[in-house]
């Protein structure tokens, strides 16, 4: 009876630790996917928050097709005249 008795706490001690491992793993592990993923959840979030035809760029919504500080994409800034038309900076 005290054999079994061992054996079963022995199972139940390697069952425990495998638990642990498969449930809890390592902190480091995967780190650049799960901020990858953060970040990922964190744009959309921001994406939805500003209304329809713009885009979050440094905290404000703005249009990337007339903002000429952000034509065609968050930062893009058109020399003066500073003209943005259809997310391209115009000329003169």
């Amino acid at each position: 009876m005290a054999l079994l008795a061992g054996v079963v706490a022995l199972a139940t001690l390697s069952c425990a630790r495998g638990s642990y491992n498969d449930l809890n793993p390592d902190p480091g592990e995967n780190l650049a996917e799960q901020n990858a993923a953060d970040r990922d959840r964190e744009r959309e979030m921001r994406r939805s928050l500003c209304p329809a035809g713009t885009t979050p760029c440094n905290g404000e919504c703005v249009d990337l097709q007339s903002d000429a500080f952000h034509c065609g994409g968050c930062g893009e800034v058109c020399a003066p005249p500073g003209i943005c038309d259809r997310g391209q900076c115009l000329a003169d």
